[in-house]
Parts: C-alpha cells; structure tokens; sequence
C-alpha cells in the first residue's frame, strides 16, 4: 500500500511540475506545438503566462487564479497603439474570454476591417485545440470602422457568424 502511495503522490507531483514549469520549448524538444497556430507561441510560454504573435498585434496571458471552477487567466491583445483586455477560462473544448475591455484595431479581427473600436463589453470564443473562433460579440464605440459595406462612427456591435465578422450599428 505504501508503494502505490509513493508512486500516486510522485505521479501527481511530477504532473504538477509539468503543468507549471512546462514550456513550448519542451514540447517542441519532442516534436510537439510546431504546426498551425502553436508555431506563433513563444519558446519561453506555458501554461502560467505566455504571449504569441497574432494578426497586428501579440496575444498574452497570465494565470490569475484558480478555484472550484477551474483556472483563470488575464488575456490581453494589443498592438502599437490599441489594446483589449479580457478574462479567459477554460472549458474541455473550449476558451472562452469575457468581460472585453480597451480600444481594438479592428483590423486585428479581419483584414475587410479598419478603424478602432473602444470595447464597452463582449466575449469571444475558441475551439480547443485549434484555436478556430467559435463565436463573438463585441459592442463598443466605433472611431472610423470601415467594412464593405461603410463606414461607422458609433455605438456599433461587432458578431462573429460563419462568414467572419459582421457590424451592425446600435
């Protein structure tokens, strides 16, 4: 019985090593995290904090806290001169990042796009573990939005559908 506690008790330590002191680089070592959006991670990331590069700008988060209903994390995007912060959490297949705040370059979400939005409120989600964007809706105050179809200066909301994403003033 002692034996099966000692290798339950050294199992469990050496998962928690990984968990926190794991990196990109280590997985990488072993031929993992090097296709698709993985290969924008940087080499010094783990599951605690961590950035990658992203459409015209650098995604970061840090591990803010932990309780019965699982991690959480400061998710924040920005770019030269815009950024969006959020809280992300994460479910079995997916992340999901609520509470948007800050000013966006809308560009960041789609090339059709341009212009900034100062975010008010909204949520994006992602596949796991692919990253594909799930659903979203941002609502804000546009400052020269442009899309295909105009321009926006206003309150507008931003909606993720099937065909990308999608303005609509309020």
């Amino acid at each position: 019985m002692r034996v099966l506690v000692l290798i339950l008790g050294l199992g469990l330590g050496l998962l928690a090593a990984v968990a926190v002191g794991g990196r990109m680089d280590h997985l990488r070592a072993v031929g993992f995290g090097t296709s698709g959006w993985a290969g924008a991670i940087s080499g010094d990331a783990g599951l605690a904090n961590g950035d990658m590069a992203v459409r015209g700008g650098v995604l970061r988060w840090q591990l803010t806290g932990v309780n019965l209903s699982g991690p959480r994390w400061r998710v924040t995007l920005g770019g030269s001169d815009w950024q969006v912060q959020g809280t992300g959490r994460l479910t079995p297949a997916t992340l999901r990042v609520v509470g948007l705040s800050g000013l966006l370059d809308a560009s960041a979400l789609a090339e059709a796009l341009g212009g900034l939005v100062a975010i008010e409120g909204g949520s994006v989600t992602l596949a796991l573990p692919d990253g594909a964007l799930q659903a979203g809706r941002i609502d804000g105050q546009a400052r020269g939005l442009t899309t295909a179809e105009g321009r926006f200066d206003g309150p507008v909301s931003l909606i993720a559908g099937p065909d990308g994403w999608s303005v609509t003033a309020r």
